[in-house]
């Protein structure tokens, strides 16, 4: 699917948000819940280095999709302007040669600094759910059907290469009608976010029964990624892009992006380039705050997009 010309703008990096320019939410209270009114503006402390991209979409090597990998790269390069971008063809559909064709065109593609290009994976050998991981190297390989069919296989494989700082990966498309994610086998330590905004598969992913709230308020630790699962990058206008990931991240490099979503430091839009950073006292987006009951606790919200800000959801 693409979306319209006229589609809606910025929208959901946990519910709704819109501003022109960085400004603080101060809520205090034993536990932060729905709203809290926006305070005069203050110097800025969102981070200069966000950086934006798509972990989700597909090249021609998907057998679903179109596209060869080189103009895949070229197109979310040039076209959609991102600063890096997944290339996660689904394993039951790559042979070995085009595992190596897919690893060569990102290595040939990555140019750290200015643009990132991941090797990439959409583990889809389970009928129930999909779950993609992305490399830090180009000499990996994936888990080999029949031998990667259940959740635990891939936790298996994988999990130590994220442990590593080898790889990091998240959950796909959770409230997507065609799939029901089993949350009982999910680690959050490995798949250490989940989908919640995905273009080519309903949009948002957030309220639906099994859906990234509910899987939070279950008492999933995750972090929040947007997505295009653009299956036609040769389309115009592409999809890619329409759904973002912003990490806050060191530096354009496969090692820091990997590290800031493995940390929880990225959040997601729905295509918008909003800068979003939240803390809790002193610990950042990502982080974990112990408190006691009757504590109280200030949540810093700062928002940097292209509209003044209207409502802040904290969830």
């Amino acid at each position: 699917m693409h979306p319209a010309a006229d589609r809606p703008g910025p929208r959901r990096a946990c519910e709704r948000l819109r501003g022109a320019r960085s400004r603080i939410l101060e809520a205090t209270g034993a536990v932060v819940l729905a709203a809290a009114a926006l305070v005069a503006a203050a110097p800025s402390r969102v981070a200069a280095a966000v950086f934006f991209g798509d972990l989700h979409a597909h090249s021609a090597l998907s057998d679903d999709a179109s596209n060869a990998p080189d103009a895949f790269f070229l197109t979310a390069r040039d076209v959609a302007k991102l600063d890096f971008v997944v290339l996660s063809d689904h394993d039951i559909f790559l042979t070995a040669g085009e595992w190596e064709i897919l690893k060569t065109t990102a290595a040939s593609f990555n140019d750290e600094g200015r643009f990132v290009a991941f090797s990439s994976i959409e583990w889809s050998q389970h009928i129930g759910h999909h779950l993609n991981v992305y490399f830090r190297g180009d000499s990996e390989e994936y888990c080999p059907l029949p031998e990667c069919r259940r959740s635990a296989d891939f936790y298996s494989f994988y999990g130590p290469r994220v442990v590593a700082g080898e790889a990091a990966a998240h959950v796909n498309h959770p409230a997507s009608p065609m799939f029901t994610i089993p949350w009982n086998e999910m680690d959050d330590t490995i798949t250490t976010s989940v989908e919640v905004w995905n273009s080519d598969s309903i949009g948002s992913h957030e309220h639906q029964f099994g859906g990234v709230i509910w899987a939070l308020r279950a008492g999933f630790r995750l972090g929040l990624v947007g997505v295009s699962d653009d299956h036609h990058t040769d389309l115009r206008p592409p999809l890619i892009g329409t759904g973002l990931t912003g990490c806050h991240a060191a530096a354009l490099t496969r090692a820091d992006l990997l590290a800031a979503l493995r940390a929880r430091r990225c959040f997601a839009t729905d295509g918008e380039r909003i800068q979003l950073d939240l803390s809790l006292d002193d610990t950042p987006m990502g982080g974990e705050r112990a408190a006691r009951l009757g504590d109280r606790l200030t949540a810093r919200v700062e928002v940097l997009a292209t509209a003044t800000p209207v409502t802040v959801v904290v969830c």
